[in-house]
């Protein structure tokens, strides 16, 4: 073979080599990089095993093999644009429901400018009433750090980021979630109801990307029952979900009604 076809690759010989010391045939794929081909082969010994023949059925399968290649070159740039759109859907996602971001900002800062004035009134007073300062500028701190937290947890559903899996609270995620949309829900006349289950177990997954789920289905809640007359509700729920019999894992579940 060699004298034969000495342009051919090494991994051929090596092949066929076994199949005729062996007499074991082989069904495989392989590349012919100097044809520029790909072939699906069927490779088997014949006649005398002292001649160390053998036959070889193959098929030409290039164009299968090159369109396989821009499938897996179209799903990989799919998934990374899919990366890149992934912070604007989130913009997109909060940008619906600004309101409930702003009155969320809002209260602790409100809260922050009415213990300042309370502090300095107790402050001015002769003599200063040093306890009740002391006692509004403790306000100050605890609301500022409340705007803080509205503030990182904005950031975190916007910004791109790797998915992160850690264990987490769903009854937690779903509190922070709902501090986010209740002000919108409110403008929109609809109230939002809490079942939370009491000792539900940790799971894990990311933080950041099922806030986003929920904030997606709550929204859209909102919306369909904007036009809906009288007061509407949004139930929202979460409980243990179960997997072949065992308590593991945690569900979350959302439904609206009409008043």
């Amino acid at each position: 073979m060699r004298e034969i076809a000495s342009q051919h690759e090494e991994h051929w010989f090596e092949i066929y080599g076994r199949i005729a010391l062996t007499g074991e045939p082989m069904r495989f794929e392989n590349e012919a990089k100097q044809f520029g081909r790909w072939y699906d082969l069927y490779a088997f010994r014949v006649e005398d095993p002292k001649r160390r023949r053998v036959g070889i059925l193959f098929n030409h399968i290039t164009a299968r093999k090159r369109a396989v290649a821009e499938a897996r070159d179209i799903e990989r740039r799919y998934r990374e644009l899919q990366a890149e759109l992934a912070p604007a859907s989130r913009v997109a996602a909060m940008g619906q429901h600004t309101a409930s971001i702003t009155h969320e900002i809002r209260q602790p800062l409100a809260a922050v400018k009415m213990s300042g004035n309370t502090a300095l009134r107790w402050l001015t007073k002769n003599p200063p009433e040093i306890d009740e300062a002391k006692q509004s500028i403790e306000n100050i701190v605890k609301d500022a750090n409340r705007a803080a937290d509205v503030i990182s947890r904005i950031h975190s559903l916007v910004r791109k980021a790797a998915t992160s899996k850690n264990t987490l609270d769903i009854n937690e995620a779903v509190l922070e979630v709902i501090g986010l949309v209740r002000a919108e829900a409110t403008k929109a006349g609809l109230t939002i109801q809490l079942q939370l289950a009491d000792s539900l177990p940790r799971i894990q997954g990311d933080r950041v990307q099922l806030q986003h789920v929920m904030i997606n289905l709550i929204i859209n809640a909102i919306q369909a029952m904007t036009d809906v007359d009288g007061l509407g509700e949004a139930h929202i729920s979460t409980e243990p979900s179960e997997l072949d019999g065992m308590r593991n894992g945690a569900g979350f579940g959302l439904g609206s009604k009409p008043g």
